[in-house]
């Protein structure tokens, strides 16, 4: 209640020659206490002459199970009734609780509403859950207002005994990417939350070497045979799998805590290649009795030879775009692949970069020959970022011989328009940074045969529909994504809208580029917005935003931005300016890499 019953004490003791402001309204005061002045300060205090008209606080709060182990009764009592108080409907009885995994109140979690009900009871069914302490307090409310919430009721738990959670559910490897620096593969493994009574604490991934013998053995014995293409997976249930596999090398066997908020991860020790693993997971959680282990997960994962493609070694460089212009057609919400663009006679393309001879055309003759759908993964949000990856693994360019491939994404229907180029050596890319709601263009070519592989279009969703592991930004506690705006090469203003969640009590700000350190500052809620000076010109830089609320820090916006001077179109940047370097056809001349620096270098100076 924003203004609670009862009147302020005449005389607040309090100094004189202190000023505080312990409150602002009412509402900010705990229990039935009032927000009062006293002096030059904002107190906390019980009221005085209390409307008569009010409910007493409740009192004798108990609670009993009852017969269907997962729900429980809760009862109180209501003394000092008057008649005036019964004869009217409109009396309600609001019931918090608060539990954890032990009987002390300072564990257990801040009081939630739970249910509102106009009887002196209320049947908690499929509520509770076993292994958990609850304490349950209750308050009285009539059209006049109330007297505040009872005192809580004593611990109470479920007879029923708590169960470990199952097994993590679609453990899947993800990539397998060959480390140049390890000499081994690094695979990427995800995994859906395992069901559990109680909040996971943390999950435990173990692997260790094994033979094709074992996992064979293993497959058969679970039913199911060990797939020929990489990974076979399973769910293990109601066995005890510790010492099964008699062939583990107990003394290489590797294990590691993953926080509980994670669904994947990666092993960053690497697999050592042209060796067959096998990979457990499982989740803890702590109970009344202890740390409980849950039921793991298992799936093989089987190395290759090291003379596979890998993006270890991405070389990054600017292209410009020049093509004719083309209709592009409408696309549908995609989840894992998209539909080829429609091909004519007349398509062409043209890729050329700071080297003027370096572009991809299609003849009349490459028209003709297969083209490849790419897969395109359903854009998800993770670490504050949109993120999909796409791969083209069924074409014939990718192939072991190693290559390189130019992937550039072109927004068709945004806000925004800038053509993003990268470049990767396996036929894999990840991209970062996409906007909600927007439909996109996407083309891979080969720089080394100066072809085209693929080209798609894919739409992201609406950010309330986006897939995501954690709270997104439009339903926490950011609204709409901060926006900047370059005043100059050195100055720049960035800008988001006040939160309405009233647990917001400020914003954290970081400023970072690839060439300077950071700039970490702290805004209030009433100046959303940061100005920056002394910025340096030709520098994209990347502004995070993370609401700072009561109880801590809220997941983080990021928005990039560049002190780079767009040129106007009456007076486009020539390319021609720059020399022009002949570069070997092949890729693995050992002349390309001392051809590109010197070319780099040649650009940023003569920038």
């Amino acid at each position: 209640m924003k203004t609670r019953p009862g009147e302020c004490p005449s005389s607040i003791p309090v100094r004189l020659d202190e000023c505080s402001a312990a409150c602002d309204k009412d509402g900010d005061c705990p229990g039935a206490e009032k927000c009062c002045t006293a002096g030059c300060s904002r107190l906390c205090v019980s009221p005085v002459t209390l409307d008569k008209r009010l409910l007493p606080v409740p009192e004798g709060i108990s609670v009993q199970e009852r017969k269907r182990k997962r729900s429980a009764v809760v009862r109180w009592v209501m003394k000092r009734l008057s008649k005036s108080h019964m004869a009217t409907n409109s009396n309600l009885y609001i019931i918090q609780w608060r539990w954890g995994t032990r009987r002390e109140e300072a564990s257990m979690t801040p009081w939630q509403t739970i249910i509102v009900k106009n009887k002196m009871y209320a049947i908690l069914k499929h509520l509770l859950m076993p292994g958990r302490y609850y304490i349950f307090r209750v308050a009285a409310v009539n059209q006049y207002g109330s007297l505040g919430f009872s005192l809580p009721s004593a611990p109470f738990k479920l007879s029923k005994e708590v169960k470990a959670p199952s097994a993590p559910k679609n453990l899947t490897v993800e990539s397998l990417v060959y480390d140049d620096t390890l000499l081994k593969w690094v695979p990427k493994i995800s995994w859906l939350p395992p069901s559990s009574d109680l909040p996971i604490k943390d999950y435990q991934l173990s692997w260790w070497k094994s033979s094709m013998e074992f996992a064979n053995a293993y497959e058969e014995r679970s039913g199911r045979q060990l797939p020929e293409a990489l990974v076979g997976r399973r769910s293990a249930e109601d066995e005890d799998y510790s010492n099964i596999d008699e062939s583990i090398e107990k003394s290489l066997r590797s294990s590691t805590i993953i926080p509980s908020h994670a669904t994947r991860t990666q092993l960053l020790d690497g697999l050592e290649p042209e060796r067959i693993y096998m990979v457990e997971l499982f989740a803890t959680v702590d109970s009344t009795e202890g740390e409980l282990r849950g039921e793991p997960s298992v799936i093989f994962i089987k190395t290759n030879s090291t003379n596979m493609l890998n993006d270890a070694e991405s070389v990054r460089y600017d292209v410009k775009i020049e093509k004719k212009e083309e209709k592009a057609p409408s696309a549908s919400k995609i989840s894992s692949t998209t539909t080829k663009v429609p091909e004519t006679s007349t398509t062409t393309s043209l890729i050329s970069s700071i080297i003027p001879n370096m572009e991809i055309i299609m003849t009349e003759e490459e028209l003709d020959e297969p083209r490849f759908d790419l897969d395109i993964r359903t854009p998800y949000f993770e670490n504050g970022k949109l993120k999909t990856s796409i791969s083209w693994i069924d074409s014939s360019s990718c192939s072991p011989t190693k290559s390189v491939f130019a992937v550039r994404l072109t927004p068709r229907k945004c806000e925004k328009s800038e053509t993003k180029l990268m470049t990767v050596t396996q036929c894999v890319a990840s991209i970062e940074n996409l906007d909600f709601d927007c439909e996109y263009e996407v083309e891979v070519d080969d720089v080394n045969t100066r072809k085209i592989v693929s080209r798609a279009f894919f739409r992201t969703f609406p950010c309330e529909s986006t897939p995501s592991t954690e709270p997104l930004p439009c339903s926490g506690n950011i609204q709409s994504s901060p926006r900047c705006r370059v005043l100059s090469q050195t100055r720049a203003v960035c800008e988001w809208p006040v939160s309405e969640d009233p647990t917001v009590i400020g914003y954290r700000t970081i400023l970072s580029s690839p060439i300077s350190s950071s700039k970490i500052g702290v805004a209030s809620t009433h100046s959303p917005k940061m100005e920056f000076e002394d910025l340096l010109p030709g520098v994209d830089y990347r502004f995070r935003l993370q609401p700072v609320t009561n109880k801590g820090l809220s997941p983080p916006v990021d928005v990039e931005f560049s002190t780079r001077l767009r040129t106007d179109k009456e007076n486009p940047k020539r390319l021609d300016k720059y020399p022009i370097l002949e570069l070997p056809l092949e890729s693995g001349s050992s002349k390309i890499g001392f051809s590109l620096s010197s070319l780099l270098i040649l650009f940023f100076f003569r920038i």
